[in-house]
């Protein structure tokens, strides 16, 4: 318990000491002489949501973060759902299949309500998006 405090009370003196002398000014700061630089950006929360559309159903979703820019596909993943097929084509998501209910039926998906014209794979996610997979009857 005192080594916790002594530890939490040295953490405490050095970001101070930090504080008072300045080096806290750097943080955040562009580049040094003009050079060019990314804002480092520390993650990319995306809202998904699984449903079965006209047959009725939620399967799941939620929020999730990544540290990694994410994919459509990763989002679907990321429910912990059963996928079947991969970032080209998702033919399944919990037994619910591609042409089971017609010959034009499968899985679509939407990113902030536009329907994207890439794979599922392809198509990479910006933070704030909300992908939505509905299972789509067309007979």
């Amino acid at each position: 318990m005192k080594k916790k405090i002594i530890v939490i009370l040295a953490a405490i003196l050095a970001l101070s000491v930090c504080l008072l002398s300045g080096c806290a000014e750097t943080i955040g700061t562009g580049p040094a002489d003009g050079e060019n630089a990314q804002t480092e950006k520390k993650g990319y929360t995306v809202s998904v949501s699984v449903d079965a559309g006209e047959l009725g159903g939620y399967f799941g979703g939620g929020i999730y973060t990544y540290e990694q820019q994410p994919t459509a596909y990763d989002a679907l993943v990321s429910t912990g759902l059963e996928v079947e097929g991969s970032g080209y084509y998702v033919s399944g998501v919990n037994g619910l299949k591609e042409l089971q209910h017609g010959p034009m039926s499968g899985w679509i998906y939407h990113v902030n309500g536009e329907s994207p014209s890439k794979n599922p794979g392809d198509y990479y996610l910006e933070d704030g998006d909300i992908v939505t997979w509905t299972y789509q009857i067309e007979e």
